[in-house]
């Protein structure tokens, strides 16, 4: 039994690490694990094999992204975390090659919202970041549906 309270405790200690290092904020790191855990908000909330499983999805989350110094990391602020998210996700289901933050400012710039060209997301307004964040859950939902159905024709 210390054994397991130990790993445990361990698990939950490199998940925050992780977190710290990807510059997660506290809503973007509990959509992201309620994402991938049906509905799960907190790291005590998941069993052993969660807990791994969410170690290696952060693990490899961090390392598509550069390291940096505290100084010079800024942290995301709430939409643009989400978006990243999502990206990560969509890398996670194969459904992009590139999972680095440039490779989503890229797509977003090569994107018209509503009539309207945008060269960089920082200059995406509230409801702009809100239509991106949407259009990468349906591409993910679509996604996740496509590869149910080849599941259920193999």
């Amino acid at each position: 039994m210390p054994a397991t309270v130990s790993r445990r405790a361990s698990d939950i200690k490199r998940i925050h690490v992780l977190r710290s290092r990807l510059a997660m904020d506290e809503s973007a790191y509990r959509d992201l694990m309620a994402s991938l855990f049906d509905g799960a908000r907190s790291s005590t909330a998941l069993d052993d094999a969660q807990r791994s499983r969410f170690v290696r999805h952060l693990q490899q989350l961090a390392d598509g992204q550069p390291r940096t110094t505290l100084a010079q990391r800024k942290p995301l602020p709430p939409r643009q975390g989400k978006m990243f998210s999502l990206w990560q996700q969509l890398a996670d289901a194969g459904l992009v090659r590139d999972r680095r933050m440039s490779a989503l400012n890229a797509w977003i710039e090569g994107r018209t919202w509503l009539g309207q060209r945008v060269d960089s997301k920082e200059w995406l307004s509230s409801q702009r970041e809100d239509q991106v964040i949407e259009a990468l859950k349906r591409w993910l939902r679509r996604g996740k549906e496509e590869e149910k159905a080849a599941d259920g024709q193999a």
